[in-house]
């Protein structure tokens, strides 16, 4: 079984990333939330692959896409902000215990 790391988008934020990120994001909020719990079930059917939701915001996103030679802008690159950044906290942790 795999483990990936899955950005979560707080509902107040989702205007911002949908004006941030391309290609187009689903309208809704509601929407974009069915859209990524299919494709984690998917995942999980294909691979046995579970996801960790990471909490994300805009402004750390955007530090994140500016310290890289090559941003991405997309889902992308959304998912592997969230995953650098459970692994940092993951050290994080490992260092205090």
């Amino acid at each position: 079984m795999a483990l990936e790391y899955a950005a979560w988008i707080a509902e107040e934020d989702y205007e911002t990333f949908k004006r941030m990120l391309v290609p187009i994001m689903p309208e809704s909020y509601e929407l974009w939330l069915r859209v990524r719990e299919r494709g984690k079930r998917r995942a999980f059917e294909e691979n046995a692959t579970i996801f960790e939701d990471i909490a994300v915001s805009p402004e750390e996103f955007m530090t994140f896409c500016e310290r890289r030679m090559r941003p991405e802008f997309n889902i992308y690159g959304l998912d592997l902000f969230a995953r650098e950044k459970a692994q940092a906290v993951r050290r994080t942790k490992a260092v205090h215990a």
